[in-house]
């Protein structure tokens, strides 16, 4: 990863531990091997990095744990992750795709009429 600048991660104050690089490396293979493209592996990288610092989760222990984890549980993982570093007026979320059920529906539209 030598095209990536640890003065360039945006959210981190300079009073905080630098990113290592061997840990770094490792969490941005682990997303481009889950399908994440490169510059979303490093910026998603940085802030679970930086997350982990500031509550003494070791880096690898935290790659250890995403490894079970499936694609939607890793959805979820980082979309808290990453709410927790935005302002509150643009959080993320999810659209939950839920069919109704045919026969309520139309028992319900034919209560008004």
């Amino acid at each position: 990863m030598a095209d990536f600048d640890q003065s360039q991660v945006f959210g981190r104050s300079q009073t905080q531990t630098p990113i290592q690089a061997n840990e770094f490396t490792a969490l941005v293979g682990y997303f481009t091997k889950r399908k994440f493209d490169k510059a979303s592996a490093q910026e998603i990288s940085s802030i679970l990095i930086a997350q982990a610092q500031s509550q003494d989760i070791p880096t690898f222990q935290l790659i250890d744990t995403l490894k079970g984890l499936t694609d939607v549980q890793l959805s979820e993982v980082i979309t808290q992750v990453l709410n927790l570093n935005r302002p509150k007026s643009s959080t993320l979320g999810f659209v939950a795709n839920i069919r109704p059920n045919s026969f309520e529906a139309r028992n319900i539209e034919g209560l008004g009429g």
